[in-house]
């Protein structure tokens, strides 16, 4: 690409256009609220793993520490992508990322094989592999409770 005055001029070349997500976030406790400001602010320029908290699928059937098949209820019109990478999700300590080899509308392959044994019924996401916008917005509610905005741009 040339500007006009004909000095070169870089722009990345991407084959898709890229997906933005903005999350709202409130945190219940002061502890929470801390641990999220110090990851922020830490990492604020690293390439972040974001569900994508819409597209949730349910493992259908149980999955067992060791193999690389997640059974799915669904992974049709859900943003899961050869290569990218998934959230097998419990809660906020209980969770398990792999990374995408194949999938079919009801079956998911990971390049690796899974650490825990799995419950049918145990959510699971696609992930977002982006970088957070610099401006952030966090606000205190209150001493404990805080409120995130926080805006991921696909990298």
């Amino acid at each position: 690409m040339e500007s006009g005055t004909g000095v070169e001029q870089r722009a990345a070349l991407l084959t898709w256009p890229r997906k933005t997500l903005t999350y709202q976030v409130i945190n219940l406790s002061a502890a929470q609220s801390a641990y999220v400001k110090r990851k922020l602010y830490k990492n604020l320029y690293k390439v972040f793993g974001v569900p994508i908290w819409m597209d949730r699928t349910e493992l259908s059937s149980q999955a067992s520490s060791g193999q690389k098949i997640l059974n799915v209820t669904s992974t049709e019109k859900r943003n899961f992508e050869v290569g990218a990478p998934c959230l097998i999700y419990t809660n906020e300590s209980t969770y398990e990322y792999g990374e995408i080899d194949s999938f079919t509308s009801n079956q998911i392959t990971l390049v690796g094989n899974l650490t825990y044994t799995w419950d049918a019924d145990t959510d699971v996401y696609p992930l977002l592999q982006g970088r957070l916008q610099q401006t952030q917005d966090l606000m205190n509610l209150t001493s404990a409770y805080s409120k995130f905005t926080v805006t991921v741009v696909e990298v």
